[in-house]
């Protein structure tokens, strides 16, 4: 079989890869796109094609031959973006871990060293195939050359021989300069002749087979064509030179030092692991993970053999564990345990061995001792339902979420491919726990080189044992009004499809957005507002802009709405009911939110509707217990109360202070009316532009917002930061310390990175800057809420209440009382909550307290 040499034009991948790809960054902020391409590509060529011989063409620093010959020669290109820039270290890392050559001339493009290369190998018994999407080097293609090419639809490889290059063009493949030196090429800025395309290039070379035959036989050609090519004979000349690769560049390739070679593994994963490559990393062979102390864990599977395990851990030394089981709260089930300590090894806790105690002998065995888990939420909820106080505990997850907030997922593989290179891959629990004890080992010295062990220490630490006492507890749901509520939402969504069905002249599938839009934009030629990939978009927003001069579209928003409030809610959470304890046991998210803020799963609680009359119908079905009343404690503007405290801006502090209503304030000043005669419409708008500052919005955004113009947007925008300089010039530091730092923190030291504002593309800076802005204030926000749980938690045990902690949705916690311990339960919410964080300003808290949710 005929050896392949492949030869990629480095280069031009790269601003491929850069361009095609949205924009990636590690979590330190070092854009990571173009490389993530670049690895991708190049590790599936190597992998797939397996050539014998393989190269990179690479352009050289400086400028090329031809920029002498024609100065205004890739004039039109601009810069190289700095967010590509600072990426061509890696990918040369790159190149070097997977054991690939560069070729690079100083005064020649790739272009050039790759046009070199087949002259050279022309006579030898070897298939060239050039990794190029560049149409100049088509002129290459030969029987023994071929060109891959990425250029096809969807990213998919085409493949051209000389029939390919003739069908596509009509020319054979060295008629390719000629073509180019008719049609000219934007990318390289060679001008070509003016008013002359593709087809009629590729017409005139496939008739006079030349630029020289063309200009010989002028006379031919046709009218005006005729005296333009006439008038650009020169300049059609120069641009057939330009686009000619050239043959002579001074290099001699010795295919030896360019046979393919196996990567060297070890700089290939670390590179991968310093820029977060983990789907990557996952396809590279596995390292042997050798069992610590020997071949076979050992299983411990009683508490006899618990014991002589754990006495062979010093006293008051933490141990590593890992749970295998289902995390599914009230009851998570664990069927095996893996602890681990340097001294003692690994082991197994079998949990199905012993089953008549529901293994309270592994909880009582490991009292008192400090367990160091990944993800531990779910073991101490297990714990709990074993009626045993918890030992203390420490997460690694947890540690890895606070170093690295933007992260999709906290899986300890992955984790440990971060921290530690590398890690266990698949292995029972016994190597899974040696695992998090390494990990642990240095998670303390990388909490503080980052400011970050308070916060974990005194906030997100103590915090998983309050979820986990939250999610056993649930909340109790009344199934039988949401019952009631879903056979009223059938009859709604009957009666608004039989109105849907009258407005549109036809029955169709209302579900449907394909047939939605033909009735809307066809039959009923109503004008569209966007377009997707698939047609005519109908979207909640192009919706409500028809409504404007259709019911129609106001019908079918409506039953959208209808629809997802039966199906999402009034059917869908009866059959989240736990049969046993008659309540809903959502799963709270730690892990999630790059601002700090909880989430919940299984289901979402902190969605559902409370605007609408039918939202707060959900929120009806959820109810105490008898002889129970709901108390919601929420924080009243706790953002505005930030930014004033971190602005330092004296009016927002002083209104603050004395109690006063912000947004009528804020449109006292910017109006310029006395606070009593601020109307319902300016405190409005107001309040819509206080908040559009603390989010970043733009005079656009506001302007969607209040229905106005942009310019009566910014003047808004311009009136506010007059009265508030103080605002203006913490925005704008802050945003100017993010760029240079990579990051904000928020008051807690809580940091979220921001690689958007190093990106070439100006909308994702635009984000970005909104970001930097919002950030530490929403992320301070979350941080209070937090301590405020974990105090609460904290005065509840420790004053003997009943009372318990059931939801925290935004800024709002939500309680469970008995009816005699309501009034001493709200004046300890108020205690608590507001003296949660020290500010400039009084925290505020609203206490409501009723007999089903939506009544709080």
């Amino acid at each position: 079989m005929t050896e392949r040499l492949f030869i990629l034009d480095g280069p031009g991948f790269l601003f491929r890869a850069y361009h095609a790809l949205p924009f990636l960054s590690t979590s330190r902020g070092e854009p990571s796109h173009a490389v993530f391409g670049m690895s991708t590509m190049l590790w599936k060529l190597l992998r797939e094609d397996s050539p014998d011989y393989f190269a990179v063409a690479w352009d050289p620093p400086g400028k090329t031959f031809r920029e002498e010959q024609f100065a205004a020669y890739k004039e039109t290109r601009a810069p190289t973006p700095n967010d590509l820039r600072v990426q061509i270290p890696r990918v040369k890392t790159l190149f070097e871990a997977l054991h690939v050559p560069v070729l690079e001339v100083p005064g020649f493009e790739a272009d050039d060293v790759l046009g070199t290369v087949v002259e050279q190998v022309r006579d030898r018994p070897l298939d060239v195939v050039l990794v190029t999407s560049d149409k100049d080097m088509l002129q290459l293609v030969s029987p023994r050359v071929r060109v891959f090419s990425t250029t096809g639809r969807g990213g998919d490889r085409v493949v051209y021989d000389e029939a390919a290059v003739k069908a596509k063009w009509g020319v054979e493949p060295a008629q390719i300069p000629d073509i180019l030196a008719l049609m000219g090429d934007s990318i390289d800025n060679i001008p070509g002749v003016p008013g002359v395309g593709e087809k009629t290039a590729a017409k005139l070379i496939g008739q006079f087979g030349s630029v020289e035959r063309l200009y010989e036989n002028l006379s031919l050609v046709p009218g005006k064509l005729r005296e333009t090519l006439a008038a650009n004979r020169k300049q059609a000349l120069l641009s057939r030179e330009l686009a000619t690769v050239s043959t002579r560049v001074p290099i001699t390739l010795d295919l030896e030092t360019v046979r393919r070679r196996e990567p060297d593994w070890d700089r290939l994963r670390t590179l991968w692991t310093e820029m977060e490559f983990y789907t990557l990393l996952r396809q590279l062979p596995a390292q042997p993970a050798p069992e610590a102390g020997g071949d076979e864990t050992p299983t411990i599977a009683d508490a006899e053999s618990l014991a002589r395990f754990l006495a062979q851990v010093p006293a008051g030394e933490p141990i590593a564990v890992e749970w295998v089981g289902d995390a599914t709260p009230p009851d998570p089930t664990v069927r095996e345990i893996g602890l681990y300590h340097a001294a003692a090894g690994a082991a197994v806790v079998s949990c199905g061995s012993v089953a008549d105690d529901g293994c309270r002998w592994v909880v009582e065995g490991l009292a008192g001792r400090t367990l160091i888990g990944h993800d531990v939420k779910a073991l101490a909820e297990w714990w709990l339902a074993r009626g045993a106080a918890l030992p203390p505990l420490e997460d690694t997850a947890v540690v890895a979420y606070l170093l690295n907030p933007a992260r999709t997922n906290y899986k300890l593989e992955e984790v440990c491919a971060e921290l530690m290179g590398q890690g266990p891959g698949v292995a029972r629990a016994g190597t899974r726990a040696r695992w998090i004890g390494d990990l642990w080992a240095m998670t303390p010295r990388a909490l503080e080189e980052v400011g970050l062990r308070r916060l974990y220490e005194e906030i997100e630490r103590p915090l998983i044992a309050v979820l986990a006492d939250m999610e056993r507890h649930g909340i109790r749901v009344d199934r039988a009004r949401l019952g009631e509520f879903s056979r009223e939402l059938e009859i709604h969504l009957d009666r608004t499809t039989r109105e849907i069905y009258q407005l549109a002249g036809e029955e169709f599938n209302i579900g449907s957005p394909k047939q939605l839009a033909c009735i809307l934009f066809e039959k009923l030629k109503l004008p569209p507002v966007k377009r997707t990939k698939t047609g005519y978009s109908t979207d909640a927003d192009v919706l409500e802009q028809l409504a404007i001069g259709h019911e129609l579209p106001a019908r079918i928003v409506e039953h959208r709405t209808l629809a997802k409030l039966k199906s999402t809610y009034a059917d869908a959470l009866p059959t989240l009911v736990n049969p046993v304890t008659d309540r809903i046991h959502t799963s709270f998210n730690q892990l999630v939110a790059a601002t700090g803020r909880l989430s919940s799963s299984a289901p979402n609680l902190q969605n559902i509707p409370v605007r609408t009359e039918l939202g707060r119908r959900i929120r009806a079905a959820f109810v105490p217990e008898p002889g129970w009343r709901f108390l919601a404690a929420d924080y009243s503007q706790i953002e505005l109360r930030i930014l004033a405290h971190v602005s330092g801006e004296e009016s927002l502090v002083e209104a603050f202070r004395r109690g006063e209503d912000i947004h009528a304030r804020t449109a006292s000043e910017v109006f310029g009316v006395a606070l009593d005669a601020v109307t319902d419409a300016q405190r409005d708008i107001a309040k819509t532009t206080n908040f559009s500052v603390i989010y970043g919005v733009t005079a656009f955004g506001l302007s969607r917002g209040l229905d106005i113009s942009t310019k009566q947007a910014q003047e808004f925008l311009d009136r506010f930061f007059a009265r508030h300089p103080k605002v203006r010039a913490y925005l704008g530091r802050t945003v100017a310390e993010a760029r240079e730092r990579g990051y904000v923190t928020t008051l807690l030291g809580r940091r979220r990175y921001l690689p958007e504002l190093r990106s070439g593309n100006p909308n994702l800076r635009g984000f970005g800057e909104r970001m930097a802005t919002n950030a530490p204030i929403q992320g301070t926000a979350a941080d209070l809420v937090k301590i405020a749980m974990v105090r609460m938690a904290e005065r509840l045990r420790a004053d003997g209440l009943q009372s318990r902690m059931l939801l925290q949705v935004h800024d709002e916690l939500l309680f469970e009382a008995p009816a005699a311990e309501v009034e001493r339960l709200r004046a300890l919410a108020v205690e608590v909550m507001e003296s949660a964080l020290p500010l400039d300003v009084p925290l505020k808290v609203d206490v409501k307290v009723g007999d089903d949710w939506a009544a709080v």
